[in-house]
């Protein structure tokens, strides 16, 4: 699992944020124009979207490393991720705000046409 907390566009905190020493990362997640039915759009708030935007980052992560496990995941993320409010990891955001392009650049990429064990994959790239 990886508790994700949600942050504006000044990277404060969501103000109905879930705080705890289980917050792993912060992404965007307060006044976010999104889909809404009908065909149109809304401005919403939520940590859920900034789950959202960390469900994203794995997918990208798995897409370049299959075989990665959910605490390398994790780690990776953590690790990336750039601080905020009190200095290392905290209960308002974790270890920080997740950056998408510092866990990428943070994983080495698995060869084309294999899992990152080294075994061939079924499809071709």
């Amino acid at each position: 699992m990886i508790a994700v907390t949600a942050t504006d566009v000044d990277d404060k905190l969501f103000p109905a944020a879930n705080r705890g020493n289980y917050i792993a990362v912060a992404a965007p997640g307060v006044d976010l124009l999104l889909p809404a039915p009908g065909s149109g759009y809304q401005v919403t708030s939520g940590t859920s979207f900034a789950a959202a935007e960390v469900s994203g980052a794995v997918a990208l992560l798995l897409e370049r490393n299959p075989g990665l496990d959910p605490a390398t995941v994790r780690r990776i993320l953590m690790s990336t991720a750039r601080d905020l409010g009190p200095i290392g990891l905290d209960p308002q955001f974790g270890a920080g705000l997740v950056d998408v392009y510092q866990a990428i650049l943070a994983l080495p990429a698995a060869t084309v046409g294999q899992t990152a064990a080294g075994v061939p994959s079924s499809g071709s790239h």
